[in-house]
């Protein structure tokens, strides 16, 4: 982690005009990356604030702009922060979360039934499409009638899925109209595979009792691609942040590290694998409470509970 830290000091002050720029006054004119991977040094580096990488993302760039895609937080915070990011993420990103749902027995190719945010407009009006690349059974979460959630789960039947992914809201609905219905609980399920939202009591209350031998693997991420934590087992709200993914500090009101476990902070991060747009010391705006800081003891990964989103 020390060494990826340095290296994606050492390029964006190489390459990138918005890093460049500040060196001599906050660093001096001789600053060395490699400096960086003493804490102290970490520690003066300024925290990034989402209205800079709204305002600056075209001089935070180390490469040319046409050779980077367009990422945007969803807005629901307020006004949407855009950036760029690197065309080659997706498989980087899907080794991380695959690692992470092969804890329920998932491997790269099994078939998902997944509760997202995408309109279906079919002719059938089934609101499910297909998309055997990804290996996705996808249901539109935007029409949850009780029609509609029959239609998902005579599919997620006569497909064998065994795997659901998708938002706890709508898989919560999901799960209480199983049960509702009296068509549940599933208990063929083996894995159920959470994100984008928090995962409230009553929505992890409805799935477990819907799909009774499924794991539940919540994990928490960002769109701008530098974090990533899985819940820890069996440990309702703790999440593990994966430190080679991105280097994750938990920090109080003046920009300071906490350490004593039970304060509550800003998650604060830094993406080291995509280099197009570093993100250094960005300011997630998420709030957690701090149960361990890194050490060598837990690998080097930062565990917090009760992640409260932005929004």
């Amino acid at each position: 982690q020390d060494a990826a830290r340095v290296a994606v000091l050492s390029e964006a002050f190489e390459k990138s005009p918005y890093y460049r720029a500040p060196q001599p006054e906050l660093f001096g004119a001789n600053f060395d990356p490699s400096r960086a991977a003493d804490p102290g040094v970490w520690s003066q580096l300024p925290v990034l604030s989402p209205e800079t990488v709204a305002d600056m993302r075209e001089a935070m760039a180390t490469r040319p702009i046409s050779d980077l895609d367009n990422g945007s937080t969803g807005g629901t915070s307020g006004k949407p922060v855009r950036f760029f990011l690197d065309r080659n993420r997706s498989p980087i990103e899907y080794a991380f979360v695959f690692d992470a749902w092969a804890r329920a027995g998932y491997r790269a190719g099994d078939w998902r039934a997944v509760f997202r945010g995408v309109e279906i407009t079919d002719a059938g009006g089934t609101a499910i499409e297909r998309d055997p690349a990804l290996a996705e059974l996808r249901f539109s979460v935007f029409n949850l009638t009780d029609v509609t959630m029959r239609r998902f789960f005579e599919a997620i039947r006569k497909e064998a899925i065994v795997y659901l992914h998708g938002y706890p809201s709508a898989i919560g609905m999901f799960a209480s109209f199983l049960m509702r219905a009296g068509v549940g609980p599933m208990p063929e399920i083996r894995g159920v595979f959470l994100m984008g939202e928090r995962l409230y009591p009553n929505y992890r209350a409805s799935i477990a009792a819907a799909f009774p031998n499924a794991e539940l693997v919540p994990f928490f991420g960002l769109s701008e691609k530098c974090a990533f934590a899985v819940e820890a087992p069996s440990q309702p709200d703790v999440y593990d942040f994966e430190p080679l993914y991105g280097c994750t500090e938990l920090l109080d009101r003046s920009n300071q590290p906490i350490r004593t476990p039970g304060q509550r902070g800003r998650l604060v991060t830094t993406g080291l694998i995509f280099k197009g747009m570093p993100f250094i010391r960005y300011d997630t705006r998420d709030e957690a409470t701090l149960i361990a800081a890194p050490s060598a003891g837990n690998g080097w990964r930062l565990r917090v509970e009760r992640i409260v989103p932005r929004r």
